[in-house]
């Protein structure tokens, strides 16, 4: 069949494949971001609030400014390091820098061999993250009776296999109503608690007794939970830039993305920061943040 005379898709159809598709992993870790900062910053609170809130904001700061160089980063190195079939990102810059090692064949073993542990890593992260996603979003639909659950989330196993096996791409035009509805619900919740705070002035959270009297060792696994958080915003970008040759417009639409990504993860990050130390929430156990703040 002849496609000389098919019209080539735009910059924004581009865009709008790349958010239903490429970009779901690191754009729905903005929905419980602040997390990763407050479940390990929570104990200053107890002490001190001036103390607590400083930590968090300076953490957050931080976060956000790694983020950014991540993606500066990435952008420069799509430029150069591009390959036609593996795309690009770290771990192809990483297999085409050792192509050009010509006099340390020990160097260069050990540049190609990172390459493949990345590659290996980034394969492990997209079954895990799916997996714990798929386990967190049947936890939260309390509708669902507890003895079912394993039967929705083996059901959604199947509709995601589906969907992959059929190419996102294809189905793009209609999974960017959910992503869309997913940002919007978003930005709309934490816009409503900043308004609660400008109207009722700013109150702080308050610490129950199960978390200051809660050990160290309890203290691990969300350390550990909040670490995992955090570092999915990175393999998210890993992924998105390895896309590169996906879209039509290549380098242009994946970077354009990211900014947009950027925009939408630090205003919801620090969105959540100042609701969760500004509306007078009670953090009596582990609850994620974005579900204190819709409470």
């Amino acid at each position: 069949m002849d496609h000389s005379s098919e019209k080539p898709p735009s910059l924004l159809s581009d865009i709008r494949i790349i958010f239903a598709t490429i970009l779901t992993d690191p754009g729905s870790s903005l929905a419980y971001g602040a997390d990763a900062v407050i479940a390990v910053t929570i104990a200053l609170f107890a002490t001190s609030f001036e103390l607590g809130m400083t930590a968090t904001l300076s953490a957050g700061c931080i976060i956000m400014g790694v983020y950014l160089i991540a993606i500066l980063v990435y952008n420069s190195m799509i430029r150069h390091h591009t390959h036609p079939v593996l795309g690009g990102g770290a771990f192809v810059s990483a297999l085409l820098t050792s192509q050009h090692i010509r006099r340390h064949p020990r160097l260069k073993a050990f540049i190609h061999n990172m390459g493949k542990l990345g590659t290996a890593s980034l394969l492990a992260d997209f079954p895990a993250t799916q997996a714990i996603s798929l386990i967190a979003g049947v936890e939260n639909l309390y509708f669902i009776p507890v003895d079912d659950r394993l039967k929705w989330a083996l059901g959604f196993v199947v509709f995601l296999s589906v969907v992959q096996r059929y190419g996102l791409g294809n189905l793009s035009r209609f999974m960017i109503w959910p992503v869309l509805a997913f940002y919007v619900s978003n930005l709309s919740i934490n816009a409503y608690g900043i308004f609660t705070i400008l109207e009722n002035g700013w109150q702080a959270p308050v610490i129950g007794e199960n978390i200051k009297e809660a050990g160290v060792v309890s203290m691990i696994p969300v350390i550990l939970a909040s670490v995992a958080n955090g570092a999915t915003l990175i393999t998210g970008v890993e992924v998105g830039y390895s896309s590169v040759n996906l879209p039509y417009h290549k380098g242009k639409a994946i970077r354009i993305s990211m900014w947009i990504l950027f925009a939408l993860v630090i205003t919801t990050y620090f969105m959540q920061l100042i609701n969760f130390m500004g509306l007078g929430i009670v953090y009596d156990e582990h609850i994620p943040v974005p579900m204190s703040i819709a409470s």
